[in-house]
């Protein structure tokens, strides 16, 4: 494991709270191993801005409200805008990637121009929440995959005039996307996400204290039952073991940004015995709390 740990920081609604590129040139790229984020996976999340995503190695799976894909070396996706997503490790061996997260104002420019309301604007308000590519479409993948290497190695250059080529490249990619209705998913997503946002929402604001199955259920106006098939169809996990997975992500980021005592963070993410949270830790992180900390120094983690 990588002596170097990222997380992502969201507000209480799940929201990525990061500003991408500068205000003239709204885009950041990625390079990561899954592995290196705290609790080897990149917890769900959304941001206002397109992503696109290619695996260069390992093996992942895509999480979203009611679908989950598994992509391989060479397997990529465009995520929309204000679409929950997460993706976990299912190998232990690297699993790198490279993003591109960027505002659609890249491409569609001035508001209600021609790229704006023919492409861009229909492509954001078509309720897909994502768009896989995968080996199998071979040539509309290795069209797509080339254009992002371009756009990709524009930026991490940064030559005179890169603006332009990555604003070139990212206008092929989505034009692609929608003259394709190969890689789109379906649409009809948009209750199951709303209620899965305020179900995780509520867990953030309450994951410290003793949660029941219908306090849960409650906060979202759904029954325990249709709760849990919430969970389990999205996320792959029941309520109670992701609110624990909560609890320890939550715990492992304090103790890299604090001093606090293993007892008083223990209790302080919602765990009635110090032993029960350490066991709980171990069995997660495969390391007892100090061990992590130890491993992991104050200071040694970074913002995704």
């Amino acid at each position: 494991m990588s002596n170097q740990q990222y997380f992502v920081p969201t507000n209480q609604y799940q929201q990525e709270k990061l500003n991408r590129g500068n205000i003239l040139f709204p885009l950041t790229t990625y390079h990561r191993d899954v592995h290196e984020y705290v609790g080897q996976e990149i917890i769900p999340h959304w941001h206002p801005e397109l992503e696109l995503f290619f695996l260069d190695e390992g093996s992942i799976q895509l999480s979203l409200a009611t679908h989950s894909y598994m992509l391989e070396p060479g397997d990529g996706f465009l995520i929309n805008t204000n679409t929950l997503h997460g993706i976990k490790c299912l190998t232990s061996s690297p699993c790198r990637y490279r993003s591109l997260v960027f505002d659609s104002n890249i491409i569609a420019g001035q508001s209600n121009s021609a790229f704006d309301l023919l492409y861009v604007r229909p492509l954001i308000k078509s309720g897909v929440p994502a768009w896989i590519f995968k080996k199998s479409t071979a040539q509309m993948t290795a069209q797509i995959n080339s254009l992002f290497d371009q756009a990709y190695f524009s930026d991490q250059t940064k030559k005179s005039g890169y603006e332009f080529q990555i604003r070139a490249a990212l206008s092929q990619i989505l034009l692609k996307v929608k003259l394709s209705s190969k890689t789109a998913l379906p649409s009809n997503t948009t209750k199951t996400e709303l209620t899965l946002q305020k179900l995780l929402t509520w867990i953030d604001h309450h994951y410290c204290q003793t949660i029941t199955s219908k306090q849960l259920a409650d906060s979202a106006n759904i029954s325990v039952r249709e709760c849990q098939r919430c969970f389990s169809k999205t996320l792959h996990i029941s309520p109670s073991k992701y609110i624990i997975h909560k609890r320890i992500l939550t715990a492992a980021k304090i103790l890299l940004q604090t001093d606090l005592s293993v007892t008083v963070i223990s209790s302080n993410c919602g765990f009635n015995s110090p032993s029960y949270f350490t066991k709980t830790f171990k069995s997660t992180m495969n390391m007892t709390p100090v061990q992590f900390r130890d491993n992991y120094a104050k200071g040694n983690y970074k913002i995704r």
